[in-house]
């Protein structure tokens, strides 16, 4: 799935990023950086200060991997209206159950700290990458010493 994702992030052209999507992948790595601190005992800004960074160094240093964020968001949200992939609810709430057992939780407390909508934005974007992963194409290389897969995949439209 790494493989798949890497390879339709590579094969995407972004002339523009719609600001309010930039904003959400900025925040998402915010909070992300702000739960390692905690695991640390720290604030986010005592965890960068560790780090060497300002606030605003430390977004300027993750602005290519925000920028990367918001690709793969906008190449999904392309392939979901490309092929019509809806949340359907049997499929929906069969996928939120398997989740959940997986998950070792239960139903109620996804839903305390996730919106209905987010959690059907994550089974549209699984179902998507079952797409892409049956369409992939796996091709073995060899690096120096080591082999590493490589995925490319398909245009289905």
């Amino acid at each position: 799935q790494s493989a798949v994702t890497d390879a339709m992030i590579k094969a995407c052209k972004v002339k523009d990023y719609p600001k309010s999507l930039l904003t959400y992948c900025q925040t998402t790595a915010v909070n992300y950086y702000t739960q390692i601190a905690s695991m640390y005992g720290l604030t986010y800004k005592e965890y960068l200060d560790k780090l060497g960074y300002t606030e605003e160094s430390f977004l300027k240093a993750l602005d290519s991997n925000i920028k990367t964020m918001a690709t793969e968001e906008l190449a999904f949200q392309l392939i979901e209206k490309a092929e019509n992939i809806t949340a359907d609810k049997d499929g929906f709430d069969k996928w939120l159950n398997d989740y959940c057992t997986n998950n070792n939780t239960t139903v109620e407390n996804i839903k305390k700290n996730y919106s209905d909508e987010d959690l059907e934005g994550y089974y549209k974007k699984d179902k998507v990458m079952d797409l892409l992963v049956k369409n992939a194409t796996v091709e073995e290389t060899k690096e120096t010493e080591s082999s590493s897969a490589a995925a490319t995949t398909k245009a289905s439209k």
